[in-house]
C-alpha cells in the first residue's frame, strides 16, 4: 500500500486512504501509532556538530564516540543509553 492517511477501525484494523483517493484495509496483530518528534533545543546549551547530537544525529553515527554523555532520562535516553551499552558490547 503507499503513503496514505489512516483511521483506526478496530484493535486491529487500520483503514488507509491514499493521496490518489484508493482506500484498502491494514490488518495486524499489533499497531504502534509513532506520531513523531523533534530533538528539544535548550537556549542555553545549543547542539553543534563538533560537540553535541541530537537524538537523529547520533542515529547516524557509524563509531561510538571514544567517551560519551547522553544528557535525558526519559526514553529517547535511556533507549540510547542500552543502545550504546550493547553495541559497545559487540
Amino acid at each position: 500500500m503507499k503513503e496514505g492517511r489512516g483511521v483506526l477501525t478496530s484493535a486491529g484494523e487500520i483503514e488507509v486512504r491514499t493521496k490518489d483517493g484508493n482506500t484498502g484495509k491494514v490488518e495486524a496483530d499489533a499497531i504502534i501509532i509513532a506520531t513523531g518528534s523533534r530533538p528539544a533545543q535548550i537556549p542555553r546549551f545549543p547542539l553543534t556538530a563538533r560537540t553535541s547530537l541530537s537524538s537523529t544525529e547520533a542515529l547516524e553515527l557509524n563509531e561510538i564516540p571514544k567517551s560519551l554523555l547522553i544528557v535525558g532520562a526519559g526514553v529517547i535516553g535511556c533507549e540510547f543509553a542500552c543502545l550504546y551499552r550493547n553495541w559497545a558490547l559487540m
